[in-house]
């Protein structure tokens, strides 16, 4: 099995497993891609065959963008563009990706790295971390973000040093 799910979600888990005419004891292993506190840095994609499975390697639009360095970030995307034989992406949260489509939001993840370094850059004069993720969230119109720590992590790590 690649990745598990969080806590609370074994009934789902196991009824999707048993749907598809498995049982849960036929799973001799869990292979993870990543945890969310250290993103970047620990994850882990996964080739089989023609098929990758890439965590939250891609940022997308939308969701959430977290990553700890912008460009460990970026050198993790052009390692899955330069990947040759794949034919279908599976990321952690959305749903799957064809080459095309993956083509596409590799150059789209891209764009999403370098607006938030934007636009840190432009508001960013030496506030606090706090303050400075409120107007991130305010110029991306996501409020819902300002609480999330892991979005203050990308933030920071956004600020020129």
């Amino acid at each position: 099995m690649i990745d598990s799910g969080v806590a609370g979600s074994e009934a789902i888990i196991e009824k999707a497993i048993l749907e598809s005419g498995h049982d849960p004891g036929e799973i001799k292993a869990v292979f993870l891609t990543h945890a969310h506190p250290d993103h970047s840095v620990d994850e882990v994609s996964y080739r089989i065959g023609d098929a990758a499975f890439i965590g939250d390697t891609v940022p997308v639009r939308g969701d959430i963008p977290i990553f700890i360095n912008p460009d460990a970030a970026r050198y993790s995307l052009s390692v899955l563009e330069k990947l040759s034989g794949i034919e279908i992406f599976y990321p952690a949260w959305d749903q799957t990706y064809s080459l095309e489509m993956m083509r596409k939001k590799l150059a789209d993840a891209k764009e999403i790295i370098n607006e938030l370094e934007g636009i840190v850059c432009d508001i960013d004069h030496g506030m606090e971390l706090s303050a400075l993720v409120d107007l991130v969230c305010e110029r991306l119109h996501t409020p819902m973000w300002k609480s999330n720590p892991l979005f203050a992590r990308t933030i920071a790590c956004c600020r020129k040093k």
